[in-house]
Formats: C-alpha cells, structure tokens, sequence
C-alpha cells in the first residue's frame, strides 16, 4: 500500500461532522505551517507524484489522530482498524465505541464479517 493510499483511506475514514470527505484543504489547514503542508503537496501525494517527509506525514497524521508511522511506514494493524472503519461507515455507521482491549482475531474477524456483508 502506497502513502497515497494511506493518505486517501484517512480521508475517506475520518468523515467531517457532516460526513464528507476531508479536503486537501482542510488537512493542510490544520497542519502547522512550518512543516509546509499545502494542499498542493498533498494533491502529489494523492496523485503518487511525491511522498511526504517524516515532518509533513507526523503533522498529516496528528490532525487524523492516528500515529506518523502509518504515514510514513504503514502499519497493518491500523490499517485493518481503518479498513473496518470505513465499511461501517460506508454502510451507514455515524458511530463506533468498541470496548476491551483490542484483540487481533475479533479485528480480524469483524473486517471479514463487515467486508461480506458490504461488498
């Protein structure tokens, strides 16, 4: 999976309060200006024309409340999590509160169970 795919899963998972979408816009907005996210940084990230630096994805990934290294790095447990995420919201869930600690198989398994259902 590319920074673009995980820039565009962010997007796409953590809706604004309306449901939409967040913007390139709005993202850089939010990000502090001497790290020199624009939104046209991120359209290139978006597009795969250019990654963003350790800087520019820890300040992306503080404004989705989610760690720098999925950015960065990519990490398959949030990616699962955001993926679980984003077929509830895509099947109408406006919330979520899971309790417990996370397990690894009930992630798993509640991705498989979601993904059928949807797709």
């Amino acid at each position: 999976m590319t920074q673009a795919d995980r820039l565009q899963q962010l997007m796409c998972v953590w809706r604004d309060p309306s449901g939409g979408i967040r913007t390139v816009e709005e993202i850089a907005a939010h990000t502090p200006p001497t790290v020199g996210v624009t939104p046209e940084l991120l359209g290139d990230v978006l597009a795969g024309k250019t990654v963003l630096t350790e800087a520019q994805c820890e300040a992306v990934a503080a404004f989705f409340k989610v760690p720098g290294r999925y950015l960065s790095d990519g990490d398959e447990n949030i990616h699962e999590q955001l993926e679980l995420l984003r077929h509830l919201v895509n099947a109408g869930a406006r919330s979520v509160r899971l309790r417990g600690k996370p397990v690894d198989t009930t992630r798993k398994a509640l991705l498989a169970a979601v993904s059928r259902r949807v797709s």
